[in-house]
């Protein structure tokens, strides 16, 4: 039994790493990105979990995020 539980824990731990996803912001920036968006471009950002980005105020981008990343950001 408790090695079920440990395996349990062991795959909800991964589960919750994988939904994660890195985005990026800059410094003083409102908003979360892509890598490869075009307003962040050969500008200085930082490399951010999105759930973080979310818990700092941040929204996503309206021109690299979908409509089903935005909708799935609110969620979280």
């Amino acid at each position: 039994m408790k090695k079920l539980l440990i395996a349990l824990l062991a795959v909800l731990v991964m589960a919750t790493a994988a939904c994660a996803e890195a985005v990026f912001a800059t410094k003083n920036g409102k908003k979360y990105h892509k890598p490869e968006c075009v307003f962040i471009k050969d500008r200085e950002t930082s490399k951010i979990d999105d759930k973080d980005a979310i818990a700092k105020g941040l929204k996503p981008c309206g021109k690299c995020m979908t409509a089903g990343e935005k909708l799935s950001k609110k969620e979280k």
